[in-house]
């Protein structure tokens, strides 16, 4: 989903919610520029967030070694490929979500 903040940043997140994993298991990890930004045993349900600036593309590399993998997806929204903007891993799947460049920055309350 994603959400305006403060400051003219979009926040977007992801989660994962279908897959062929049990909802008790957790995905090896998800991250979105960096290493440094990597969470480890993604859990299910769990967001993970990232903020960017209206109509630039959010990016997120999630890695798994069974189930919810995916080679290639491609939506109006989003799409996956098989790439690693982390670490260079194999098995991984970059995620792109595109922003709409019409997010106009809330005003803060007075």
């Amino acid at each position: 989903y994603q959400r305006r903040v403060h400051g003219g940043k979009k926040i977007v997140c992801i989660a994962w919610q279908k897959c062929l994993k049990d909802p008790k298991d957790t995905v090896s990890f998800v991250c979105s520029t960096s290493k440094t930004s990597q969470t480890n045993n993604w859990a299910f349900n769990t967001t993970y967030c990232q903020a960017v600036t209206p109509g630039q593309d959010a990016v997120f590399s999630i890695h798994d070694g069974t189930g919810c993998k995916s080679t290639s997806y491609s939506s109006d929204a989003a799409t996956c490929t098989s790439a690693n903007v982390c670490d260079g891993s194999a098995d991984a799947c970059k995620w792109t979500i595109k922003t709409s460049p019409k997010c106009s920055p809330l005003k803060p309350k007075k």
